[in-house]
């Protein structure tokens, strides 16, 4: 397949036809980039949307009750939101979790981890997860006061290298 002027080869024709559908999916980040806008549900059902928090930093963290490293990387997070959300910092734990329980998992591993930081559920006609392209989790964005993605981590994620974007964010935010 060619994108851009480039060359890309596959193991398979499936790979292929998975990249040509969506080629950007599969590149390395660009930073920075506009975030896709989006509204995601409260766990008490109200509706949320990327705009309302224009000017803030904002750290997105998709995650899934069932996933073991989304759950590992909470504690973390909300040691991050504690320290930050005074300076403009937020984040938002966006639950990708589907089966028809999914509130009721998601409140309590919420309400046994102690998290402090928003939850959310992405359970819209177009959920949030899929307008991020995210293909694996935990997947977290980082965006500016702009709403432009300045990072990205999937997988492992390194706290510390998360602390120091947000920081790095939130020194280049200027002051309302």
């Amino acid at each position: 397949s060619e994108h851009d002027g480039k060359a890309f080869y596959f193991c398979s024709e499936n790979c292929k036809k998975e990249f040509d559908s969506d080629p950007t999916a599969y590149l390395p980040p660009v930073f920075p980039r506009p975030a896709p806008t989006f509204v995601v549900e409260t766990l008490s059902g109200e509706d949320k949307a990327l705009g309302d928090l224009k000017g803030k930093v904002v750290l997105i963290d998709f995650w899934a009750t069932w996933c073991k490293p989304c759950l590992e990387t909470m504690p973390q997070l909300k040691k991050l939101y504690s320290a930050y959300s005074d300076k403009g910092f937020e984040v938002l734990g966006v639950s990708i979790d589907e089966d028809k329980d999914r509130v009721k998992k998601i409140k309590k591993m919420v309400d046994k981890m102690g998290i402090s930081y928003p939850i959310f559920l992405d359970a819209k006609q177009m959920p949030a997860w899929h307008q991020f392209k995210v293909k694996a989790i935990p997947a977290m964005y980082l965006l500016d006061g702009e709403g432009q993605i300045v990072a990205q981590w999937v997988g492992k994620i390194d706290y510390k290298d998360v602390e120091k974007e947000v920081v790095k964010s939130l020194n280049k935010k200027p002051e309302v």
